[in-house]
């Protein structure tokens, strides 16, 4: 009796995972082999038949349609044949999850309902998104959805959920209140004189009706009827001025418009604790800080003064909440009125005057102005001109000293003096005053280093020599150094030539030493050569000596 053969069992264990596009089948050896040795597996799908190895227990199948459901089978083969498959069918995906984080966004005019996407999408791209507010159901591709139509100051139930090509997810619902809205801006402010006038907001049925208006100008506000459009504002109230509107309901008070008005300003009070002083010709008026600016930042002060009818002087000064003054220099010496005003820097009309009068009283001269001294053959020449204010008196004489002593009185009429017998080189003090009938005046003081240029040199202080076809200069000190050191020496020699009919001459400049006092010029060319010299010291050059007698070299 021939012997029985059989193909393996279908292989135990069968089962499948899924990533994306990618599915995972997996296995474990038939329980029966049949009657030869296993020689493979063969795997099944709508991607084709892969035949694998006596090994495998695991095969991928890729390049599947995400989400959707897919049959995959495997079978065992030995030597007999391919036995039994096993066949396993993978369901199509649904989300695993409901859509995250749903609320109602409040934060526009219209509310909107907003959600995330569920955690797990099943393995399928999300379609869309279905709404449902109980009634009704919405698709939408979004995460949103704008709750245009639904009833203010009412609770309404909105449940989302997601879709993909299999089906439907779970569900996620939300009870939400959806308050009525505060009023909107009321529209067209404007401000004509002290009349406020506006018009209602724009209707809203999302909002309640108006029950009323709150009006604000400065730190006050009024509370107005609905329906009102119109409102004065009250006299007293001046400067520059914010007015605005908002308009009340049930929900509160509502967004306000507003506009910024000048109304006006009044005058500032008349200056206080004014006051006029002299210090001789000049006069300060000052005055006490004012208790209010009457909404002005600063007052802008203005002082005229008057000597009889005449205008001698205007001043102004901007002073805020503090004491102000100004002062009028060089006025005659005569009594004056100061009158002052003001007005505030943003206009209206100007205080009442307040006036007051002052007189300079007589006192001694000011100092002599522009007090010089020079210097020639020991006599200072003082020169100087009168005091800028001789004190309300006609000025008697001047009273001139020198290092302490009194050395002369000049006439009120001079303005010079001379003064013998001052020294060079030293410091002199002169001191000159003016005096009037009141008393000696103030001091015009200067101190004052006299030098002056160094004396001439004679002839005999210069001379020229010859040495071979060298000239040789030398010359001595000047007898008067002026009261100030020598410096340097200035030296200029002269070289003529020529014949009988045609003569050439030049002179060449030198500065020598003061420790020197001589020059040599070396291998000097065919002429006549003569010299001369002057001393410097820092007040300035002395006289040139004379040129002394000619030297020649042939």
């Amino acid at each position: 009796m021939p012997e029985t053969t059989s193909a393996p069992s279908a292989p135990l264990g069968v089962a499948t995972s899924i990533n994306g596009t990618s599915v995972t089948l997996t296995w474990q050896p038939p329980a029966n082999p049949g009657t030869s040795p296993l020689t493979g597996y063969v795997v099944t799908s709508s991607k084709g038949t892969v035949t694998l190895g006596t090994d495998a227990t695991s095969y991928v199948v890729r390049g599947l349609t995400r989400g959707d459901a897919h049959t995959l089978s495997v079978a065992a083969v030995n030597a007999v044949g391919t036995g039994a498959a096993a066949t396993v069918i993978t369901p199509a995906a649904v989300p695993a999850g409901a859509v995250q984080d749903l609320r109602v966004d409040h934060s526009g005019k219209t509310p909107v309902l907003r959600w995330s996407a569920p955690a797990d999408d099943g393995g399928a791209d999300l379609i869309r998104y279905f709404f449902n507010d109980g009634r009704t159901t919405y698709a939408t591709s979004g995460g949103s959805y704008t709750l245009t139509s639904y009833a203010r100051g009412a609770t309404h139930t909105f449940s989302v959920y997601a879709t993909t090509k299999a089906g439907n997810g779970a569900r996620a619902t939300i009870e939400a209140a959806l308050p009525r809205l505060a009023p909107t801006a009321p529209r067209n402010l404007s401000v004509q004189g002290r009349k406020v006038s506006w018009q209602a907001p724009e209707v809203d049925v999302y909002q309640p009706a108006i029950s009323g208006y709150t009006l604000t100008y400065g730190a006050t506000t009024v509370t107005l009827a609905p329906g009102t459009t119109t409102h004065t504002l009250p006299q007293g109230l001046q400067g520059r001025t914010t007015v605005s509107v908002a308009a009340v309901a049930t929900t509160g008070t509502g967004v306000a418009t507003s506009t910024t008005v000048d109304l006006g300003f009044s005058a500032v009070a008349a200056a206080s604790g004014v006051k006029a002083s002299f210090a001789r010709t000049d006069a300060t008026v000052a005055w006490a800080a004012p208790a209010s600016l009457k909404g002005h930042e600063n007052i802008v002060w203005t002082v005229v003064a008057k000597q009889g009818k005449k205008v001698v002087g205007t001043k102004k000064a901007t002073v805020g909440l503090q004491a102000g003054s100004v002062t009028f220099t060089g006025l005659a010496r005569s009594a004056t009125t100061f009158s002052i005003t003001g007005q505030g820097n943003r206009g209206g009309a100007v205080s009442a005057a307040v006036s007051v009068s002052a007189t300079p009283a007589n006192n001694v001269p000011s100092a002599p102005r522009n007090l010089s001294v020079s210097l020639k053959d020991g006599v200072a020449t003082v020169k100087w001109k009168a005091p800028a204010d001789n004190g309300g008196k006609k000025l008697t004489k001047y009273v001139l000293s020198l290092n302490g002593k009194q050395v002369a009185t000049p006439k009120a009429s001079a303005t010079s003096a001379k003064v013998k017998n001052v020294r060079k080189g030293v410091t002199e003090k002169f001191v000159l005053k003016a005096v009037n009938g009141v008393g000696t005046g103030l001091a015009a003081t200067e101190e004052f280093y006299l030098v002056t240029a160094p004396g001439k040199l004679d002839k005999g202080y210069a001379k020229a020599g010859l040495v071979k076809k060298s000239v040789f200069l030398q010359f001595a000190k000047p007898k008067d150094d002026g009261g100030s050191e020598i410096l340097f020496y200035e030296l200029q020699y002269k070289r003529v030539w020529g014949g009988a009919f045609k003569k050439y001459y030049e002179i060449e400049d030198r500065r020598i030493s003061k420790h020197d006092r001589s020059l040599t010029i070396y291998n000097a060319s065919k002429g006549t050569y003569t010299v001369r010299v002057r001393a410097m010291n820092r007040h300035g050059a002395s006289p040139w000596s004379a040129w002394s007698k000619g030297y020649k070299i042939s």
